[in-house]
């Protein structure tokens, strides 16, 4: 098993919380489809959160 330390999660996080942002528009047209059209807000806002939380490490 190979472990993750904190600076490469941090990395991950990272990346991860900027493609969200980048295509938050887009995964918001998408869900608008068959819902409420706030689904790239949310994930947006979440993995914002995830990713300063763990800057706090």
């Amino acid at each position: 098993m190979t472990a993750i330390g904190t600076a490469e999660l941090k990395r991950m996080f990272d990346a991860i919380a900027a493609a969200i942002e980048a295509d938050k528009d887009r995964l918001c047209q998408l869900d608008g489809v068959i819902g409420d059209a706030d689904h790239g807000i949310a994930m947006a806002l979440g993995f914002n959160a995830a990713r300063d939380a763990l800057a706090a490490l």
